[in-house]
C-alpha cells in the first residue's frame, strides 16, 4: 500500500522491533559461579556503571557527569538499574529499566554485556532481574525496542518478549533530482 501511494523504503534509518511481555511468569536468573546480580547502589557505583556502558556502547558520550545528572532526574530509580557484578568486582552486564507507574509498564533502555563476559548468560540474567524489579515496583508489562537485524532481539525473546510491531522507515518518493 505504501509503494502504491508513492512511498519507498529509505536506506537511511533503522528498522526496529517493538517488543512486549507480561510480567506474571518470570524465570529465575541463573549466573555462573562468582557473578552476582544486584541493583546499582547510587554514587558508589557510578564510575563502574559508566565504565561498562562506555565499553559496550563505544563510542559513547556517557561520562560520569552525564550519568550522575541522569540519576538525579525523574523517573530514574537506582533500584531499577540492574548490573551483574563479575568476580573481580567490575560490572559485566547492565539493564536500566524505567517504570511508568500510571500505566504499570516498564521499559528497558539501555541493556549491554561487556565483550569479555559475553556468551555466559549474563544478559539474560540481568534482563530477568530487571523484569523482576519492575514487577516488584508495580509494573504488569514491559516493552523494549531492538534493531532488526541485531543480537538484542534474540536476547529479548529468550526472556519472554515477543515482537508486536516493527518500525520501518519509508518516505515519499522524490521526483526532484538530488542536489
Amino acid at each position: 500500500m505504501l509503494r502504491a501511494n508513492g512511498y519507498e523504503r529509505r536506506r537511511e534509518g533503522h528498522v526496529y522491533n517493538h517488543m512486549y511481555r507480561e510480567l506474571d511468569d518470570l524465570a529465575e536468573p541463573r549466573l555462573p559461579d562468582g557473578y552476582r546480580l544486584r541493583a546499582v547502589r547510587g554514587e558508589e557505583d557510578l564510575l563502574a556503571r559508566v565504565d561498562v556502558h562506555r565499553v559496550v556502547w563505544a563510542p559513547s558520550r556517557v561520562v560520569p557527569e552525564s550519568y550522575a545528572r541522569l540519576t538525579r532526574e525523574w523517573p530514574y530509580r537506582a533500584d531499577l538499574d540492574h548490573v551483574v557484578e563479575a568476580p573481580d568486582g567490575t560490572f559485566a552486564a547492565f539493564c536500566l529499566s524505567w517504570l511508568d507507574p500510571d500505566n504499570a509498564v516498564g521499559l528497558f533502555e539501555p541493556v549491554g554485556t561487556h565483550p569479555h563476559h559475553r556468551r555466559r548468560g549474563l544478559g539474560t540474567a540481568v534482563c530477568l532481574g530487571a523484569l523482576a524489579g519492575l514487577r516488584e515496583s508495580g509494573a504488569r508489562t514491559a516493552v523494549v525496542a531492538s534493531l532488526d537485524p541485531g543480537d538484542a532481539t534474540g536476547l529479548y525473546e529468550t526472556v519472554g518478549f515477543r515482537t508486536v510491531t516493527r518500525h520501518v522507515p519509508y518516505g515519499k518518493k522524490s521526483t526532484e533530482p538530488f542536489v
